[in-house]
Order: structure tokens, then C-alpha cells, then sequence
């Protein structure tokens, strides 16, 4: 049995969801890559109101970028 995430876990892409799924029950929203839209700004911003929000990116630049840009757009993240 997995462990339940209640949390919405960020991800960058289809193959993160994929692998973070493998190992916990979590939904997902994928950044698709490091310029992130307003549409999944606003999905993380309503995860963030109603679930809370994990963010679990990679940790080079690309990472670095999407999180200072969701930590912009949605401070309590």
C-alpha cells in the first residue's frame, strides 16, 4: 500500500508524475518545463488554497527557476 499524499506535488514534467506515482498515491501538477504558464499558476494557487502544495523540482537551474517563479507568483508555496 502506498502512502497517501494529501498534499499536490509540482513536478516538471510527465516523467516525474510517472516516477512520484510509483512510490506515493499524489496528485500532480507538471510545470512543463521552466517557463510556467499562468493557467498552472493558477492550478497551483487553487492546490494551494484547497490542499497545499509541495514543490519538488530538480535541483539545477531549471529547478531553481520554477520555483523562484511559483514563490513569485504564489508566496505561500
Amino acid at each position: 500500500m502506498k502512502l497517501k499524499i494529501e498534499e499536490v506535488i509540482v513536478v516538471e514534467g510527465k516523467n516525474d508524475t510517472r516516477r512520484i506515482q510509483e512510490v506515493v498515491d499524489a496528485g500532480t501538477i507538471e510545470t512543463m518545463g521552466s517557463a510556467v504558464h499562468e493557467d498552472i499558476l493558477g492550478q497551483i494557487e487553487h492546490a494551494e488554497e484547497v490542499r497545499g502544495v509541495i514543490v519538488f523540482t530538480d535541483p539545477d537551474f531549471a529547478g531553481e527557476k520554477i520555483r523562484k517563479i511559483i514563490i513569485e507568483a504564489v508566496p505561500s508555496v
